[in-house]
C-alpha cells in the first residue's frame, strides 16, 4: 500500500519536473517531503512506522479521530506511544488534522456548537503538544451552505479562526486552513485568500 502511495507521489513530481529547468528539478525534488495520513494505519504498531520509513515516507499527518471515545489518560498514553514509535522510526509528525463534521464546524450558526468546537480544537492542541507538530490543519466549514447563509458562516469561520490562531501560537505552530470543494467555505482561491487575509494579516 505504502509503495503505491510513494509511486503516485513520484509520478506527480516527475510531471511537474518536466516543466522545470534542470536546476529546478533538483530543488523541487529535494524540497518536497513524502508523507501520508495516519488514516491509512491499521494498528499503529512499531512495525507499521518502520514500514513507512522503509518505503521512503518521512512524515505523517495525524488524524485527531484516533482520540475519539478515549478519556484523558488514554489519550495522553496514545500521544506518548505515537511519539515514541515515530521517533524510533525517524518519522516526523508533520501535521495534525483537527476534527470536522456538521456539528464540529467552526462556521456553524449554532453558537453553542461553535464554541464547543473551538474548545475541542484547543483541547487537542494542548493534548498533542508533546508531538511537536508545527501544523494544525482545520476545515473552514462543513456543508451544505446556501448562498443566503454564506455571509454569516464566513463571519463565524473567521471569528473562530482568530481565536484558534492565537491559541496555536502557544505551541510554536501554525493553523493551516484546508482548501475544500463544493459549497464549503474556501472553495475558491479568492474566498480562501479573503479568510486568510483577515485572520492572519
Amino acid at each position: 500500500m505504502y509503495k503505491i502511495i510513494l509511486n503516485t507521489f513520484l509520478i506527480g513530481t516527475l510531471f511537474l519536473m518536466t516543466n522545470c529547468s534542470e536546476n529546478k528539478k533538483v530543488q523541487l525534488f529535494e524540497s518536497w517531503k513524502v508523507g501520508t495520513s495516519t488514516g491509512l494505519f491499521t494498528d499503529f504498531s512499531q512495525e507499521e512506522f518502520y514500514e513507512l520509513k522503509t518505503n521512503g515516507i518521512g512524515c505523517i499527518e495525524l488524524s485527531s479521530r484516533i482520540f475519539s471515545n478515549k478519556n484523558r489518560e488514554e489519550s495522553e498514553a496514545l500521544v506518548s506511544d505515537i511519539k515514541k514509535k515515530a521517533d524510533n522510526a525517524g518519522i516526523e509528525i508533520w501535521s495534525i488534522h483537527l476534527p470536522y463534521s456538521r456539528v464540529l464546524d467552526i462556521s456553524t450558526t449554532n453558537e453553542e456548537n461553535r464554541n464547543n468546537m473551538i474548545k475541542e480544537c484547543s483541547r487537542l492542541m494542548a493534548l498533542c503538544k508533546p508531538l511537536s507538530s508545527q501544523k494544525y490543519v482545520i476545515h473552514p466549514s462543513s456543508e451544505p451552505i446556501s448562498d443566503e447563509e454564506r455571509p454569516i458562516r464566513l463571519e463565524n469561520c473567521i471569528a473562530s479562526l482568530k481565536v484558534l490562531n492565537e491559541d496555536v501560537k502557544k505551541y510554536n505552530a501554525q493553523l493551516a486552513v484546508e482548501v475544500l470543494p463544493r459549497t464549503c467555505l474556501g472553495n475558491t482561491s479568492d474566498e480562501l485568500l479573503k479568510i486568510v487575509a483577515i485572520v492572519y494579516l
